[in-house]
C-alpha cells in the first residue's frame, strides 16, 4: 500500500509538472532556433511565436512537441478541475459551483485545443486558422482560470473555520489561487491591447512594441503553466483525503 501511495503520489507530480517545464522549453526552443536561423528578424523587431514558427524548420517540431505538451497540460488540468469538482461536491456546494466547474473544465479544453490548432496552422495559407487557435489558447485560459480564482476564494471562504489540520492544508493549497488568477487576467488584457493595438503606436516605435510584445506573450503563457503546475500540492491532498485515512 505504502508504495501503491509513493507512485501515485509521483504520478501526480510528474504529471502537473511535466506539462508546464515542457511547454515553456519549447516554446523557448523555438525563439533560441529562430534567432540562430534568422538573426535579422530578431534585431529588425523580435517576433511573436507565431511568427517564429512559421519556418518549417522551426514550426514542424514545435508542431509535434505542442501535441505532447498539450496531452500534458490537458490531463495535469483535468486533474486540477476533477480535484475541485470532488471538493465542491464534498463542501455540499450550491449547484452554481458546480456549473463553474464546468466552465473551466470547458474553458481548459478550449485552450488546450488551441495549442494544437495555432501550431499545426502556421503559414499563410492557414492564418485564420492559426488565429483561430491562439484566441482558443490565450481566452480559454485567461477565463478557466479567472474563474478557478473565484472558485479558489469561495472554498477558502468556506472552509475558513476548518478545525482538522488535513482541511487547514487543504486551504492552504489553494489560497495563494484568487490573486495570481487575476493577475494572470489583467497580464491577459495587457497583451491583448499590445497585441490587437499596438500597431496604433506606428513604425517609429515598431522594435520596441515587437520587443513588448513577444516579451509578454512569453510571460503570460509562462504564468498560464506556472499557475497549473502550483495547483500540485492540491490534487495531491485531495488525491489522499479521497484516499481516505491511513493515505498521509
Amino acid at each position: 500500500m505504502q508504495a501503491e501511495r509513493v507512485y501515485r503520489a509521483w504520478s501526480i507530480q510528474l504529471l502537473l509538472v511535466s506539462g508546464p517545464v515542457a511547454t515553456v522549453l519549447s516554446i523557448l526552443a523555438a525563439h533560441a532556433a529562430n534567432t540562430i536561423i534568422h538573426f535579422d528578424a530578431y534585431r529588425n523587431g523580435p517576433p511573436s511565436i507565431s511568427r517564429a514558427i512559421v519556418d518549417p524548420v522551426i514550426g514542424v517540431p514545435f508542431a509535434y512537441a505542442m501535441i505532447v505538451d498539450a496531452l500534458l497540460i490537458g490531463g495535469g488540468a483535468a486533474m486540477a478541475i476533477a480535484s475541485y469538482a470532488w471538493l465542491v461536491s464534498r463542501l455540499l456546494m450550491p449547484r452554481r459551483w458546480h456549473f463553474v466547474v464546468g466552465a473551466i473544465a470547458l474553458a481548459e479544453a478550449f485552450a488546450v485545443a488551441g495549442m494544437v490548432v495555432l501550431s499545426q496552422f502556421r503559414t499563410s495559407p492557414w492564418q485564420e486558422w492559426h488565429d483561430v487557435g491562439s484566441y482558443m489558447l490565450f481566452f480559454g485560459h485567461c477565463v478557466g482560470i479567472g474563474l478557478s480564482g473565484i472558485l479558489a476564494r469561495r472554498v477558502v471562504v468556506q472552509m475558513a473555520g476548518a478545525s482538522q489540520p488535513e482541511d487547514r492544508e487543504l486551504v492552504a493549497s489553494v489560497k495563494w489561487a484568487p490573486p495570481h488568477s487575476w493577475w494572470v487576467v489583467i497580464v491577459g488584457i495587457v497583451f491583448g491591447a499590445l497585441y490587437f493595438g499596438g500597431h496604433m503606436l506606428g513604425d517609429t516605435l515598431l522594435f520596441w512594441r515587437r520587443l513588448l510584445t513577444a516579451s509578454i506573450e512569453v510571460l503570460l503563457i509562462s504564468y498560464f503553466v506556472w499557475y497549473l503546475w502550483r495547483y500540485t500540492k492540491f490534487v495531491l491532498l485531495v488525491s489522499r483525503a479521497k484516499a481516505g485515512p491511513g493515505s498521509a
